[in-house]
């Protein structure tokens, strides 16, 4: 299995990743990197500025979580759900 899955919507775009080890967020340039490498830079400010948000995975039985930018909602997730979690923050 693959460290990390890409989150596409509608057009292709790139919305979210999923990540199989969460702490890699904690690892210098291994988004960014994610990012060039993918052909999503222009998610490198969101991310830098920690705009997104890290969605546990509850969809299938792999975990890690996904980051999601720009509003997106991460597989499996609701707008309840979402709605939810910003009034916890």
């Amino acid at each position: 299995m693959a460290d990390y899955s890409l989150v596409k919507d509608n057009s292709g775009r790139v919305s979210g990743i999923w990540l199989k080890d969460p702490t890699v967020l904690d690892k210098p340039g291994y988004v960014e990197t994610l990012l060039f490498k993918e052909s999503a830079p222009y998610l490198l400010g969101d991310y830098l500025a920690k705009s997104y948000k890290k969605v546990t995975n509850n969809v299938n039985s792999d975990g890690g979580c996904f980051i999601m930018f720009g509003g997106a909602y991460a597989p499996g997730e609701s707008n309840d759900h979402a709605h939810e979690r910003s009034k916890d923050s």
